[in-house]
């Protein structure tokens, strides 16, 4: 049996708190072996595994497997696992690091020959060409079929051209039918379609027989698929044309009466409900004729009233708290009347402790004044003028007020006070 001592293995690595002559026998491969710790049955790790897949059946053993040869250190190890490819833990996540790195899978057998589809000549992989976005697939033709096919292709490079030929190849393919006959065709019918007279922007398509493949003309979009809407049949067209004239003679009843409901000449007639029964009020208890079966209550009034209403929820307990009773008090500056507004002054000499001015300042009282202007009597309006001098002011920027106050104070006092 393999050697599967720690020391191989390499799993354990970290100091051992046994003493160093303290040695245990492994409860699978029986050999002796340096204990990392007082508990411990086995000397690694597989063997450990190992006697798991012995303990759950001869199902998932790994004894009954062939022994294989680590791809990473060589070693010839018993594997416990069919999906086992590394003979220890390391070995195998090196393994799978590199195949990660490399983002290959396991190598696969490939055929060393193909078999080209042009030439039916069997050559080697080499000769075939891979695919640009899948390097381990390959063209279907051989190189020399290819360089062959690209030869013998013309090349054009007026898109005029490119285009006539990609219209001869679709005629030629769907209707083997020539552009210079379609021409012609289309000479015959004035440009126009067969069925319409429809002159489109687009180019009229090629009708054909689906059956034969016969060439019929050439039409429009809509009338080329209204007539693959009808299968090509004859018989369906005609039907079609029947019931196109005879619709206003089935229809009439039907079309006189949503024409008056458009007018207004009539009303929608009722949803007929069958016989009705009479019913008692679940409020009243009187009898009536329901309007709906499932009608309860006689009146609007009864189902306001005989509805359950639903249960009033309580509502949350008020939390008062003890509010302190306001006082009438004034200002506590001796000699304002002022109301209190907080901390004990009023909202004047709030200001003024903010503003850092004696509150001792004597109190400027509202008196009553006319306008500054001399011989003005008219009432007070802003900044100590009257309505007219101060709009007068600001008009015209003092200039006015200035040289009328100049005038009256000369008439007044004398060129002594100017």
């Amino acid at each position: 049996m393999a050697n599967h001592s720690p020391e191989k293995m390499g799993f354990y690595k970290t100091p051992s708190q046994m003493p160093a002559e303290t040695r245990y026998r492994c409860h699978f491969c029986e050999q002796e072996f340096h204990p990392r710790n007082a508990v411990q049955r086995f000397c690694s790790r597989a063997c450990s595994a190992r006697s798991r897949c012995n303990h759950f059946g001869p199902n998932i053993t790994g004894l009954a497997l062939e022994p294989k040869v680590c791809p990473q250190c060589g070693t010839i190890f018993q594997p416990f696992h069919p999906l086992q490819t590394g003979c220890s833990r390391q070995c195998s996540q090196a393994i799978l690091a590199r195949l990660r790195r490399a983002k290959l899978r396991p190598p696969e057998a490939e055929p060393a020959h193909r078999t080209c589809k042009r030439c039916q000549a069997t050559k080697p992989v080499a000769d075939f060409a891979t695919l640009k976005d899948r390097p381990r697939q390959y063209h279907k033709s051989c190189r020399a079929c290819e360089a062959n096919m690209l030869a013998s292709r013309p090349i054009d490079h007026d898109s005029q051209s490119r285009r006539e030929q990609g219209r001869l190849k679709h005629l030629r393919k769907n209707y083997g039918i020539y552009p210079e006959e379609v021409d012609i065709l289309l000479k015959q019918q004035n440009h126009q379609c067969a069925i319409c007279g429809a002159s489109p922007a687009k180019r009229l398509g090629v009708d054909h027989c689906h059956t034969t493949g016969a060439i019929r003309g050439l039409l429009c979009d809509p009338c080329n698929q209204g007539l693959a809407g009808f299968r090509d049949n004859p018989d369906r067209l005609q039907a079609a044309i029947a019931y196109l004239a005879s619709y206003p003679e089935r229809c009439r009843e039907i079309n006189d009466r949503i024409a008056r409901e458009r007018q207004g000449l009539i009303r929608r007639p009722r949803r007929e409900l069958g016989p009705r029964k009479s019913k008692l009020c679940q409020y009243c208890n009187q009898l009536f004729t329901p309007l709906y079966p499932t009608r309860k209550y006689c009146s609007r009034a009864c189902a306001n009233l005989g509805r359950p209403k639903p249960p009033k929820q309580p509502k949350p307990d008020k939390i008062y708290t003890r509010q302190r009773p306001q006082k009438n008090r004034g200002c506590c500056v001796p000699g304002c009347a002022n109301k209190h507004n907080t901390r004990g002054y009023c909202s004047m000499h709030i200001q003024r402790i903010k503003l850092g001015i004696p509150l001792t300042l004597p109190l400027m009282k509202n008196r009553q004044h006319g306008c500054r202007f001399p011989s003005c009597t008219r009432e007070h309006y802003a900044r100590g003028y009257c309505r007219y001098h101060y709009h007068k002011l600001r008009e015209t920027e003092g200039k006015q007020w200035k040289e009328d106050r100049e005038a009256e104070t000369l008439v007044r006092d004398g060129p002594a006070n100017l």
